[in-house]
């Protein structure tokens, strides 16, 4: 920001309030944010960056390939898109892409590429291309609309530049969200065809940027392959170390300490078949409103997601290859309140966003640690102190005990008695108050 667009700003302002405002935007604007985004930031009382804002968005900046981690609810959406439209801002005809495994997150993702664009003076506009909405409809706003940030998941848009409906050779920036789910063995195929197309008579420099609540080595090199095949410009994956402006950049803050200092970690005991049973007695002692369920695949969500309206809960299912309009009849009702449980599959609730979640329930115990991070990570976000409770059996327990020490977190055992939470000793010392 400079002296005379200051000055601009300042008139019509008691110089105080301005000085207080100057004061309140000058964290994001150290990053280098333009003044209009930082006002569109403050108008959410988002006044200071998150660490992973403050490390990812200079780099972005300055032109790099980005790969970066950070725990859910720390920021990363805003990590990419304030410094990627930033640059749009300043190019003729730029084009974005961004890329995300889940239907929902596409969907939240546009709705927070719209907030930073409405009333910016350059008519920039985006579109969204997902798998289960219309596609003649979707071909039809990209003869029409020929928006600038194109958001989709991978299938819907490599089908889209298949059919020559839609071209990614001019795309300039790319952002890969929940990236360690787009090279998984069941996506990385796609993913791979995707960077095909976009590589097809290209006539403009890519930036990428991925990113997730984790990524382990094995998807650090998968992807710095998919940047660089050859391997011309890559760096070593190690902040500081880029050999070029367009060299490839690891970072990360620290995911750890969202998980040990803002989420408590609890587990209930139970045998295989009551641990529905259990999870509506943890329901009845916690009182909890917004509570996510993580449980298997379609089947077992539905029928979990049935007992528990058996038993008056006001409960929703949501699993992928739902029907369009029934994942939106479950995402809004628990949004609003009319459902106080989500009953989830891990990918469906991929990149969900709702502050409010206290108490996320684990059915059983996942089989690696980055699954286990990503549902924790959705109770905790933005500051705000959350809960993950996994019910398992004596198996399930045993690789929660894995996972604790290999994360550094400590699981508390909960028992539920008398219709409330109690820790062991508080039990204990209830039985013995009892037998005097």
């Amino acid at each position: 920001m400079n002296s005379e667009s200051l000055g601009r700003r300042a008139e019509g302002f008691p110089i105080l309030l301005f000085t207080a405002i100057l004061r309140k935007m000058s964290a994001f604007a150290a990053l280098g944010v333009d003044a209009l985004f930082v006002e569109k930031l403050l108008s959410r009382s988002i006044r200071k960056p998150s660490a992973i804002q403050g490390i990812v968005i200079p780099k972005i900046l300055d032109g790099h390939n980005v790969l970066f981690s950070s725990a859910t609810g720390t920021g990363k959406t805003f990590a990419y898109l304030l410094p990627v439209l930033q640059m749009m801002m300043a190019e003729d005809e730029p084009q974005a892409l961004i890329i995300t495994p889940t239907i929902e997150l596409a969907v939240q993702i546009k709705s927070e590429v719209d907030f930073l664009l409405d009333g910016l003076s350059r008519g920039m506009n985006s579109a969204l291309f997902i798998g289960s909405a219309n596609k003649e409809k979707q071909i039809e706003s990209i003869k029409m609309k020929r928006a600038q940030i194109i958001i989709g998941n991978t299938s819907r848009v490599v089908q889209l530049a298949t059919e020559k409906k839609l071209r990614l050779n001019k795309i300039r920036f790319l952002v890969l969200d929940e990236a360690d789910r787009l090279i998984s063995d069941e996506m990385h195929p796609q993913t791979g065809e995707l960077f095909h197309y976009l590589n097809i008579h290209r006539t403009e420099p890519l930036q990428c940027i991925c990113c997730s609540a984790t990524m382990s080595e094995r998807t650090q090199k998968k992807l710095a392959l998919l940047l660089d095949p050859k391997g011309t410009n890559r760096s070593s994956l190690t902040e500081g170390k880029a050999e070029s402006a367009l060299g490839t950049l690891f970072l990360e803050s620290n995911v750890n300490d969202i998980l040990q200092n803002y989420i408590s970690h609890w587990a209930l005991w139970s045998e295989e078949r009551d641990k529905p049973k259990i999870l509506r007695s943890f329901l009845s002692a916690a009182r909890a409103r917004k509570t996510l369920v993580f449980a298997g695949g379609a089947e077992e969500i539905s029928k979990l997601t049935g007992i528990l309206q058996s038993h008056k809960v006001k409960a929703a299912a949501l699993y992928s290859g739902m029907d369009k309009k029934l994942r939106r009849e479950a995402l809004d009702s628990f949004r609003a309140g009319s459902a106080d449980v989500l009953v989830s599959s891990d990918l469906a609730a991929r990149g969900l966003d709702i502050r409010e979640i206290k108490y996320v329930v684990s059915i059983g115990v996942p089989a690696d640690n980055e699954i286990y991070i990503h549902r924790a990570g959705r109770t905790g976000r933005a500051g705000r102190r959350g809960i993950i409770v996994s019910i398992g059996n004596e198996t399930d327990l045993r690789r929660l005990s894995a996972i604790e020490k290999s994360l550094g977190i400590a699981v508390y055992p909960k028992i539920l008695y008398n219709g409330a939470i109690h820790a062991p000793d508080e039990l204990q010392e209830l039985e013995e108050m009892k037998d005097t």
